[in-house]
C-alpha cells in the first residue's frame, strides 16, 4: 500500500513538472461554452460638463426679456428755461406739469404725473414726448435718494451725493434724468432714474 501511495505521489510529480502549465495561473483564462448573443458591451458615461449660463443678448431696439415691456408715455407739458426759474419752481410744481429743465424730467409722483416711475426698472422702456415728438429711452439706473438740501440729494444705497444741477445734466452720462417723489406730502425721499435713447 505503501508503495502504491509513493508512486501515485511521484507521477503527480513527474506530470507537475512535466506540464507547467497545469498547476501555473494564467493572465487570460480559457472560458468556454458561453455564448456571445445578447452580450451588451458596457461604457462608462464621461464626467457631466455643466450647461453654460444663459446670455442675456440685449437687442437695442426691443425691451430687454422679462422686464416690463408695457411703455409708457410722459408728456412734458412745461419747459423750464433757466437755472433761475427752476429755483423758483422748486417748492411751486403744478399738479398739473411735467417739467422738463434741460436733461431732466420732474413733477409730482401722482397718478396723472409720474406716479408709475416708482415702478419702472432697469432695462425697461418709457416714452417722453416733447412738443409732439416722442422718443423712446431705456431705463439705464434707477436709486432712491433723500433730499439733503435744496441742491444735493444723497443715494441711499451709496451714501454717494449727487448736485441737482449735475443731475439736471443727467450725470453727462446718460440722455436723460427723471425725478420725482418717493412718497407722499413732503418728504425728502426721491426717485432718480437715468435713460439713454433707444
Amino acid at each position: 500500500m505503501a508503495r502504491k501511495l509513493f508512486l501515485l505521489v511521484i507521477s503527480v510529480l513527474v506530470a507537475a513538472i512535466g506540464n507547467s502549465t497545469v498547476l501555473s495561473a494564467t493572465d487570460e483564462p480559457l472560458v468556454t461554452g458561453i455564448s456571445s448573443r445578447g452580450i451588451v458591451n458596457t461604457v462608462p458615461l464621461p464626467e457631466p460638463v455643466p450647461e453654460p449660463k444663459p446670455v442675456a443678448v440685449e437687442t437695442p431696439s426691443a425691451p430687454m426679456a422679462g422686464l416690463n415691456t408695457v411703455t409708457v408715455n410722459y408728456t412734458v407739458t412745461y419747459q423750464v428755461s433757466s437755472a433761475k426759474e427752476y429755483n423758483a419752481l422748486a417748492n411751486n410744481l403744478s399738479y398739473a406739469d411735467i417739467y422738463k429743465f434741460r436733461k431732466m424730467v420732474y413733477g409730482h409722483n401722482s397718478a396723472n404725473l409720474l406716479l408709475s416711475l416708482s415702478y419702472k426698472n432697469e432695462g425697461d422702456v418709457i416714452t417722453v414726448t416733447e412738443g409732439g415728438v416722442s422718443t423712446q429711452y431705456r431705463i439705464m439706473w434707477k436709486h432712491e435718494m433723500v433730499k439733503i438740501s435744496d441742491n444735493d440729494l444723497q443715494d441711499i444705497l451709496t451714501g454717494q451725493i449727487y448736485a441737482m444741477k449735475d443731475i439736471s445734466w443727467a450725470l453727462n452720462a446718460y440722455d436723460l434724468a427723471l425725478e420725482t417723489c418717493s412718497g407722499y406730502g413732503n418728504t425728502p425721499y426721491r426717485w432718480v432714474l437715468f435713460a439713454n435713447k433707444v
